[in-house]
């Protein structure tokens, strides 16, 4: 797009994203920079922001475009394309197109469909609202739904992926156990995370300030204790066998407690969970004991291909 020396994401939007946007007859003062959008979906809630949003006049009250500009390093993934899409459909009135750029290249996409256009529209080919033709009330909420699920999808992998790491990070460095015994302690201890979410919403014990008490008036380890209550517990007596115990120090339980406390992994989707654990067991016993997992897109291509049926 053009061979003028980038070296920051600020670079590419001054010297590329706002040339290229004026060459095509978007008027300046139709843009926002910095767009903050608040997103909630449940119990979660986190403030993003929009690059560029280009605005139908400069009243600024219909959005039909969203910029996101990328390091002039980082490659246009599908991720990249993703973000743009649900940020667009986030907006209070939904833009219909989507841009990236990382300086190097530009891709813009269809909103509704993700569809891929060959360029980006001159401004005078744009209708002020186009989505007002085409989307009914109902379909416009449908896809801001579609966009929060997937916006916190992506989020959840890599938080869950930081928090496995952070975990497995501590057992090796405080209680010096191998990987494959480093992840059944963190199992035992997570599940004791899911079981107080569950259980015990209004009380839960999971919580720091619950483990430093127990430890300081009862000299009792509140999750050893939440565990041996599972155990004999219907619905859970099969997990573990009847002696199973979490063998690891008081101090590094705390501090399993402290990472995890904050996030709520019931409200977690499977399909995270699994991604998280799938790529933390790949990291952790990958060529250590000659053990490889088959990766995701091969097994969800041996399903499709199989079509497998419940009987």
């Amino acid at each position: 797009m053009t061979s003028i020396r980038l070296a920051t994401e600020e670079d590419v939007r001054i010297k590329v994203l706002v040339p290229y946007l004026s060459e095509l007859g978007y008027d300046q003062n139709c843009i926002d920079y910095e767009v903050a959008i608040e997103v909630q979906e449940g119990r979660k809630r986190k403030r993003i922001f929009a690059d560029a949003v280009v605005y139908a006049n400069d009243k600024r009250t219909a959005p039909i475009l969203l910029c996101e500009t990328k390091h002039p390093n980082e490659p246009l993934t599908r991720a990249v394309r993703e973000q743009a899409v649900s940020y667009a459909r986030l907006l209070d009135t939904i833009a219909p197109l989507a841009l990236i750029t990382n300086g190097s290249q530009t891709q813009v996409f269809h909103v509704l469909s993700k569809s891929r256009l060959p360029q980006l529209p001159p401004r005078n080919e744009l209708d002020k609202d186009i989505l007002k033709f085409v989307l009914s009330d109902d379909q416009r909420e449908a896809l801001r739904q579609e966009a929060k699920h997937e916006l916190f999808i992506i989020d959840d992998v890599m938080i869950f992926k930081t928090l496995l790491r952070s975990c497995h990070n501590e057992i090796r460095n405080n209680d010096g156990l191998d990987p494959t015994a480093s992840f059944d302690e963190m199992s035992k201890v997570m599940f004791c995370k899911l079981y107080e979410e569950k259980e015990n919403p209004t009380r839960n014990r999971f919580r720091t300030a619950v483990f430093d008490d127990s430890l300081r008036r009862l000299n009792v380890n509140v999750v050893d204790q939440i565990l041996e209550e599972a155990k004999h517990q219907s619905g859970y007596a099969e997990i573990f066998s009847s002696d199973a115990t979490i063998a690891l120090q008081d101090r590094t339980v705390r501090k399993l407690v402290s990472i995890l406390e904050n996030y709520d992994l019931g409200l977690t989707a499977f399909d995270v969970k699994g991604e998280a654990f799938e790529y933390f067991l790949g990291e952790t016993f990958t060529g250590g004991l000659g053990e490889y997992l088959t990766p995701r897109n091969v097994v969800e291509f041996m399903v499709e291909a199989i079509d497998p049926k419940n009987w």
